[in-house]
C-alpha cells in the first residue's frame, strides 16, 4: 500500500473544520470479526518526495495543526495512533464478500461503501490484496505520516494496480470510478489522480476531522445504502434464519436452515439508521407488535412507530435491530428456540444477526 501526491492539484490538504474531533459516524456496512485486532497492510510502502513544492505548503499546515492540537496527525489532518484501537479503528466487512478492512470508525461508513460500490461496479475485491490500517510514515518522505496511519485510507486490489502503474484500469472501469468519486465529491482522492507518480489501488479521505461535507455524504449513504435490497437475518443465537413462520401468519422464529421466501425481508430505509422490513411471505411489515410487548409479526400494511428498528452495525460484522416501539433490542429468545421479541437493553449474541442481501 502506498500513496504518491507529488502535486495534487485539484484539493487543499485541509478543509474547514478543527483538529482532531470525532464525528461518531456508524460503521457503514459492520465490521469484522468480533475481537480481532484490525491487521495492519503490508503491500508495499511509498510517498511523495519532501522536495515537492505543493505538497510541502500541505505538510506545512498539517505539521501546524498538530502542534497546536498537541497530536500527530496523517497528511489529511486525522490524529495517527497505535494499537489501532487508539484512535478507533476496527475491522468491517465488505457487503457480500468475506474481506475486512482496517480502518477508523469516524470514517468507515465512507470507505466501506466506496469499497463495496468498487467491488460491484468496478471488479470483484481480491483477498489478500486489500488495504487499509498501517501505522507508519511516508517511506519516500518520512517526516509524514502515511493516511493509512491514521485509518483513513485503503488500498483495493494492489496486486492488480501496482503503486506506479499506469493504466491499469480499462476505460469503462475508469469511468465506472468516476461515477463513484462523483458520489462522493472532495470527501474521497484516488491515488490514480496524482501526478507524476500515480497509485491507481489508492482511495483517502481528503477532508479534515468536523468537516461538513464528511457528514453530508455519512447521510447520503444511510438514504441510499439497502434501500429497497433483499436480505436475510441469520441469528448468532443459533445459525438460523428468521422465518415469518407459516406465510407470514404467525410470529417470526430463527428456525430455518435454508433462505427461502419466508426467509426474505425487504429493507425500506426510513431515514438515518431506521429501517422498516417487509416480509416476502406476505409483503406485510414486521411489527414490534402491542409496543413490543409482543412477539415480531409481519402483518402490518403500513409502517408506524412499532414497524420501525433502528439497524446498528456491530463491531463483529452484524446487525441489531431496536424497535421503536419500546427502544429495546430484537432477541432471538432462548438461544432461537423461541420467537424474536423486543425486550433486551443491551445487544449481546442473541440480540446479533448476519445480514445477507439476497
Amino acid at each position: 500500500m502506498c500513496e504518491h501526491h507529488e502535486s495534487m492539484s485539484r484539493r487543499s490538504l485541509l478543509r474547514t473544520g478543527a483538529a482532531v474531533a470525532a464525528i461518531g459516524l456508524y460503521g457503514a456496512l459492520g465490521a469484522g470479526t468480533a475481537g480481532a485486532a484490525p491487521v495492519a497492510g503490508g503491500a508495499g510502502a511509498c510517498g511523495a518526495p519532501a522536495d515537492d513544492p505543493h505538497f510541502a505548503s500541505r505538510v506545512g499546515a498539517v505539521q501546524r495543526m498538530s502542534v497546536a492540537a498537541a497530536v500527530e496527525t496523517s497528511y489529511n489532518g486525522w490524529s495517527v495512533g497505535t494499537p489501532a484501537s487508539a484512535i478507533g479503528v476496527a475491522n468491517y466487512v465488505v457487503p457480500g464478500t468475506s474481506i475486512s478492512i482496517p480502518v477508523r470508525s469516524d470514517v468507515a461508513t465512507v470507505l466501506i461503501h466506496l469499497a463495496d460500490r468498487f467491488n460491484r461496479e468496478v471488479e470483484g475485491l481480491r483477498s489478500g490484496q486489500v488495504w487499509g490500517y498501517d501505522y507508519r510514515r511516508n517511506v519516500n518522505n518520512p517526516s509524514v505520516w502515511s493516511n493509512h496511519a491514521s485509518g483513513t485510507a485503503i488500498d483495493l486490489n494492489s496486486a492488480l494496480h501496482p503503486n506506479g502503474a499506469k493504466g491499469s484500469f480499462t476505460s469503462s472501469q475508469v469511468s465506472a470510478i468516476r461515477n463513484i468519486l462523483s458520489f462522493f465529491g472532495d470527501v474521497i482522492y484516488w491515488g490514480g489522480d496524482y501526478r507524476g507518480t500515480t497509485d491507481e489501488m489508492h482511495f483517502e479521505i481528503d477532508v479534515a476531522p468536523g468537516d461538513s461535507r464528511l457528514k453530508s455524504v455519512v447521510a447520503a449513504i444511510g438514504d441510499r445504502t439497502l434501500s429497497g435490497t433483499r436480505v436475510t437475518l441469520r441469528s448468532l443465537a443459533n445459525n438460523k434464519f428468521v422465518c415469518a413462520d407459516n406465510g407470514g401468519a404467525s410470529e417470526l422464529i430463527a428456525n430455518r436452515g435454508v433462505a427461502q421466501a419466508w426467509e426474505q425481508f425487504m429493507m425500506i430505509n426510513r431515514g438515518g439508521s431506521a429501517v422498516a422490513l417487509r416480509s416476502m411471505a406476505n409483503n406485510m411489515y414486521v411489527c414490534a407488535d402491542n409496543g413490543g410487548a409482543s412477539p415480531l409479526i409481519a402483518n402490518r400494511s403500513s409502517v408506524l412507530g412499532w414497524e420501525t428498528f433502528d439497524l446498528i452495525r456491530n463491531s463483529n460484522g452484524t446487525v441489531s435491530l431496536r424497535s421503536w416501539a419500546n427502544g429495546k433490542f430484537v432477541c432471538a429468545e432462548y438461544g432461537g428456540a423461541l420467537s424474536l421479541r423486543a425486550n433486551r437493553d443491551v445487544a449481546q449474541t442473541w440480540e446479533q444477526f448476519q445480514m445477507q442481501t439476497v
